[in-house]
């Protein structure tokens, strides 16, 4: 089910019907992303938290947020920190999601976003995901005039932060 979902969502990625933006507040969608994977037996912290908000679609960004976690998630072990933050930069509002975990190497860093890849040694479906997570999380920042970046090291874990243009009062 959550194949197909993310199937459908980047094939309509590009439909002028694909974002319902409103006012959309990014502390608040960072908080509900702990509140639902904060069971998941990591170490959780909550880093820096601004009240930022942004012209978006609550549900897309919420899904966005989710890969992110999820990826972590997958990616860590137990007693390995996640930490999730938002903050106001240059313009955007910055979701942040950090891990301790096993980290990218340096050659997977530039394909991770395409379809269908995974990141060593997630190569196997056996151990990986679908390779659909991350160009999700592209497909939707750069549908709200955003993007997705990421810094890793192999053995000390990853920083993905997704990039949305703030409001102009807040901007």
């Amino acid at each position: 089910r959550k194949l197909a979902g993310r199937l459908l969502l980047l094939a309509s990625a590009g439909d002028p019907g694909f974002l319902d933006v409103r006012q959309v507040s990014i502390d608040a969608l960072v908080l509900e992303a702990l509140d639902k994977w904060g069971y998941t037996p990591r170490r959780w912290r909550l880093g820096e938290m601004a009240e930022v908000t942004v012209e978006g679609d609550r549900d897309r960004l919420g899904v966005a947020m989710d890969a992110l976690v999820e990826n972590a998630v997958a990616h860590t072990k137990p007693d390995d920190l996640i930490e999730l933050s938002a903050w106001m930069e240059d313009g955007h509002a910055v979701l942040a999601v950090v891990d301790s975990g096993c980290g990218i190497e340096e050659e997977d860093l530039a394909r991770i976003f395409a379809r269908f890849s995974r990141a060593k040694p997630y190569h196997s479906r056996d151990v990986g995901g679908f390779g659909l997570g991350l160009p999700t999380v592209r497909a939707i920042a750069e549908a709200h005039k955003g993007s997705v970046q990421v810094r890793s090291t192999v053995g000390q874990g990853s920083t993905f932060e997704l990039r949305i243009p703030a409001t102009a009062a807040q901007a």
